[in-house]
């Protein structure tokens, strides 16, 4: 991404505004995950639901990096491979969420716990943002060194290498992920069969598909205290407009800074990982997690009126990432929870997807929201509102239910095709 804004900004020149616009666009497809995640669920290939499309997916994106190196000298190609890489990309992440998530059902009854599922979609998903944000900061490392010995066409070459080696991984560790079994593999090809005649069958009678909204219910309603959630405006990219503008720090301590964020980021899903593993109500883990966010973000009205060290910048950004990486946290282990209860199974590319779709949603409402208003505030008065807003979702916890009687209330979304049969035949 580095070498990326080098090209934009110093070979194809782009504007400000030409900028922003460039990083909303080829950020849209991570909006559709839902999609992609239906996708895999209703259309195997060879038997498989989720490594073809993976293997695909890292195989085209490897693609994706080498073209961008050799031939984008234009925006009009800048936005053409972005647009398609990170398609890609986030249908081959939405499919890996589906397989993590078929990992979470050690048992596919309604025998296993609702605190079970909990503890292990904690434990699944933090350990895989874990070393996620150990993979920033290494690439981090990795990409400022190599930009003192290659360009950026060049560093943007050898990016390929890694979606390369993922295919290879993912095709060497192919039964860990995904085995094919011919009981499954029935119930999906019955599945896609009703699934696509109920749509036929809607089309047809030109009316809308009331009982998919109905079925997935109880999921659209927590997706609204997410969406609000989601949506809260920042005040990042003014705050650090302001540390640009003191000029007091120069670019060897703004990397340093970007490096305490990102340690911040690793040691706030650590402490998530061991804090709220056994926390079965996430109504108290939302809760905590608004209120930590508020208290971190006021750390930064300490540095306007006091404290203008470095020192005390740099911990202040790691301790404004462990808030955030608190707020990103619970959104993902709900999803996962949601999409591993028994009534879900076979649907788990969708329900996660919808929930990652929804809070990528709600970002791109939030950066809307926080560009506006950074043009009518300053900064104090952007910090104190943004974080006074942030507190409103709280008013809406009430959207998620306690987990006992959310399960006793989901009807299984797989349902669709068994119970509207009649409407269908």
């Amino acid at each position: 991404m580095v070498s990326v804004a080098g090209i934009l900004n110093q070979e194809i020149a782009l504007s400000s505004s030409e900028l922003a616009l460039y990083y909303t666009a080829i950020f849209v497809p991570w909006n559709f995950r839902a999609l992609y995640g239906l996708f895999s669920d209703l259309v195997p290939i060879f038997g498989f639901r989720r490594i073809i499309y993976m293997i695909m997916g890292n195989l085209i994106l490897g693609a994706c990096y080498l073209l961008y190196a050799a031939v984008v000298t234009s925006d009009r190609e800048a936005f053409a491979v972005g647009v398609t890489m990170n398609i890609f990309f986030a249908f081959s992440e939405a499919v890996l969420d589906a397989a993590v998530v078929e990992k979470i059902r050690v048992q596919q009854d309604d025998a296993q716990s609702s605190l079970e599922r909990t503890r292990r979609s904690c434990d699944i998903q933090s350990a895989s943002m874990t070393f996620r944000t150990l993979g920033s900061v290494l690439s981090f490392l990795v990409a400022g060194s190599l930009s003192t010995c290659f360009e950026p066409r060049t560093i943007i070459a050898m990016s390929a290498t890694f979606p390369f080696i993922s295919s290879i991984v993912i095709l060497i560790a192919r039964d860990t992920i995904e085995t094919r079994k011919p009981r499954e593999q029935v119930l999906v090809f019955e599945k896609t069969s009703l699934f696509i005649t109920y749509i036929k069958k809607c089309i047809s009678e030109r009316r809308w598909p009331v009982e998919m909204v109905t079925t997935i219910s109880p999921v659209l309603i927590p997706s609204i205290f997410i969406l609000l959630y989601a949506s809260s405006p920042s005040s990042n990219v003014v705050f650090m407009s302001y540390l640009y503008s003191l000029n007091s720090l120069d670019q060897f301590q703004f990397h340093i800074v970007t490096l305490c964020g990102m340690i911040g980021g690793l040691l706030g899903t650590l402490i998530y990982w061991a804090s709220f593993r056994r926390v079965e109500d996430h109504r108290k883990i939302f809760a905590i997690s608004i209120l930590f966010s508020v208290i971190a973000s006021g750390s930064r009205l300490l540095i306007i009126y006091y404290w203008k060290q470095s020192g005390f910048i740099c911990f202040d950004e790691m301790l404004v990432n462990i808030a955030a990486r608190f707020t990103l946290m619970p959104v993902q282990v709900y999803a996962s929870i949601a999409a591993s209860t028994p009534e879900h199974m076979m649907y788990e590319g969708f329900v996660f997807g919808f929930f990652a779709s929804i809070e990528n949603w709600g970002g791109t409402i939030s950066g809307l929201i926080s560009s506006e208003m950074a043009v009518h505030l300053n900064v104090t008065m952007m910090i104190i509102t943004c974080a006074s807003i942030s507190v409103l979702p709280l008013f809406t916890l009430s959207l998620l239910k306690a987990r006992t009687r959310c399960e006793k209330e989901i009807k299984p979304i797989s349902d669709l095709a068994v119970t509207k049969t009649h409407i269908i035949t």
